[in-house]
């Protein structure tokens, strides 16, 4: 079966959010193939990991802007909701065309 998720917080080796996500990806990529739509912050640490943890049933798209966060991290928290939320809006159409 193939199965396509969104999933704009998934990174090995990171914070709960991110390895909450990487692992239903780990889960899923087990007996199907899985297409990956993520935010592009999240591509350095995928590609660090991707390939030994979840061998050749999974494919990653990168969609969105990419960003620094800011230094301060109660904004930087705020920042990230913010960037979800556009992400939602604008970062999935993009896959389309």
């Amino acid at each position: 079966m193939r199965i396509l998720l969104a999933a704009f917080a998934c990174r090995p080796n990171s914070a709960s959010e991110d390895q909450i996500g990487w692992s239903i990806i780990r889960m899923l990529a087990r007996r199907h193939e899985v297409g990956v739509v993520t935010h592009p912050i999240r591509q350095q640490g995928i590609e660090s990991g991707a390939d030994s943890e979840l061998g050749k049933n999974v494919r990653f798209v990168f969609a969105g802007k990419k960003f620094t966060w800011h230094p301060v991290r109660l904004v930087a928290q705020i920042q990230n909701r913010l960037i979800y939320l556009q992400w939602l809006k604008t970062g999935l159409s993009t896959c389309n065309g």
